[in-house]
Parts: structure tokens; C-alpha cells; sequence
């Protein structure tokens, strides 16, 4: 069986890789913390179900936004400028999940 290498990816299937680890990453931070009652989530499934998705679009929107603004590709990225990114990310999707976890 063959495998798949990176370098064989073409640059929108690694754009596609990038974001996907990136807001996976930081989606699992965050659930990690409802997992371990660090804040609240939703009571109910149906209300845990709405938070997890508006949790996905939001940050996964907010990877996409900040990789078009850019304007460059993977190679160029810079690796401090990306964790600030993601750090800043990280703080305002906790936000999010912690009113949602309110409103549940």
C-alpha cells in the first residue's frame, strides 16, 4: 500500500491540513476544559450539541479568516505570529463556550 506524503499534497490540501489541525487543536483545549469542569457547559444534549457546533464554525471561521488575511502560504508562515494567533483564539472561544454554558 502506497502512502501519502506531505510534499505530495497540493498547496489547498495543505491549506485544508493546517486549518483543520489548528482548529481541531485548539477545539480540543477547549473541550478538554468543559471535560474537566473548568467551566460550564450547556445542560441539556440538544443545548451541548448547538455549543459544540457554533464552537466549530466560529473557530475554524476564525483560522480561515486569519490564513486568507495573510495571503501567504504554509511556508512562509511565522511560527510566533501563529501562536499569538492561536493563543488569542484559545481566549475568545473560551469566552464563547462559557456564555454559551450560561445560556444552557
Amino acid at each position: 500500500m502506497r502512502q501519502n506524503h506531505f510534499d505530495e499534497l497540493s498547496a489547498d490540501d495543505l491549506r485544508e491540513f493546517f486549518i483543520g489541525v489548528v482548529s481541531r487543536s485548539i477545539e480540543g483545549k477547549i473541550l478538554n476544559e468543559v471535560g474537566t469542569n473548568a467551566i460550564a457547559a450547556p445542560s441539556d444534549i440538544g443545548g451541548v450539541e448547538r455549543a459544540q457546533a457554533m464552537l466549530h464554525d466560529f473557530v475554524e471561521g476564525c483560522v480561515r479568516d486569519e490564513f486568507d488575511a495573510r495571503g501567504t502560504d504554509l511556508s512562509d508562515l511565522d511560527a510566533a505570529a501563529i501562536d499569538s494567533f492561536v493563543d488569542d483564539l484559545y481566549g475568545a472561544a473560551l469566552d464563547l463556550v462559557e456564555v454559551l454554558g450560561d445560556d444552557g
